[in-house]
């Protein structure tokens, strides 16, 4: 009996703040003018990274989740033709080790602050990148650092009949010790 209370008693116990790993992630490009474009569905985290865009020297842009709480995003549109125009970086449906876990903050930890900017909802984490023709003839990186905490499962409610058993049930032994009498 003592073994089931402390079992009780361990089970009551918070989270904490424990964060919870990530394990894959969406990502979707938005320029504004056409309809979002998904560049990364449920892509692994990994070593290396996750997503790579254009492919060819002075045109790639790379997505490095680098540890279980930063990504990093590189920019080389060194030779580009010119993108005058602003992205948004949505980064969702994100897949942690445990069934639910939200983003609670996201900073940039390094970068043009003029450039770029970062926040969450708790479940997605929304990056926008500046006027790309401010990045042209340059490499830009930005590094960001996000927090998630594990949600504890849903409080199951006392179902509403469960008082009207118990009721019941004690005036049935009570009727019957009576009778027994």
């Amino acid at each position: 009996m003592k073994t089931f209370f402390a079992a009780l008693a361990f089970a009551a116990l918070p989270l904490g703040a424990q964060a919870a790993t990530l394990s894959s992630f969406d990502v979707t490009l938005d320029l504004g003018f056409l309809p979002p474009i998904l560049m990364a569905d449920n892509a692994v985290v990994g070593p290396g990274p996750e997503v790579v865009s254009g492919g060819t020297a002075g045109d790639t842009i790379t997505i490095d989740m680098t540890s279980t709480s930063t990504f990093s995003m590189l920019f080389d549109v060194s030779d580009n033709g010119g993108m005058p125009y602003a992205t948004t970086w949505v980064f969702d449906d994100f897949q942690f080790d445990f069934p639910t876990a939200l983003v609670t903050g996201v900073t940039m930890v390094s970068g043009d602050a003029s450039l770029s900017s970062a926040s969450t909802d708790g479940t997605s984490i929304t990056v926008n990148v500046g006027i790309f023709s401010a990045l042209l003839g340059e490499v830009k990186a930005f590094d960001f650092s996000y927090t998630s905490t594990p949600t504890p499962p849903p409080v199951v409610p006392l179902p509403a009949t469960l008082p009207l058993l118990a009721g019941a049930l004690g005036l049935g032994g009570l009727v019957a010790r009576r009778r027994k009498r």
